[in-house]
C-alpha cells in the first residue's frame, strides 16, 4: 500500500499542458527524507507506477529527475 495523495485534475492538466508545449516550469518538491529542492525544469512525461504518479523532469543541467506529483509544493 502506498501513502500517495492524488493530485487535482486541473494541476495534472497543466502538467500534460507544460510537456506539450515543451514550456519550463519552476518547481519546489520535498521527498520525504530529502531537503526542499527548488529548481526550473522543463517536463517531458508523465507516468504512473504502482498507483502512484510522476513528473519527469529534464534540468538546466540535463540532468533527468522523476518527481512525485504530490511531493511539489508549489508551481
Amino acid at each position: 500500500m502506498t501513502d500517495y495523495q492524488p493530485i487535482d485534475c486541473g494541476i495534472h492538466s497543466e502538467y500534460e499542458v507544460a510537456i506539450l508545449r515543451g514550456q519550463p516550469m519552476r518547481l519546489r518538491w520535498r521527498a520525504p527524507d530529502q531537503d526542499e529542492q527548488e529548481q526550473t525544469v522543463t517536463p517531458v512525461d508523465l507516468r504512473t507506477r504502482k498507483g502512484e504518479e510522476f513528473l519527469l523532469v529534464k534540468t538546466r543541467d540535463g540532468e533527468k529527475l522523476e518527481i512525485r506529483l504530490d511531493w511539489i509544493k508549489g508551481r
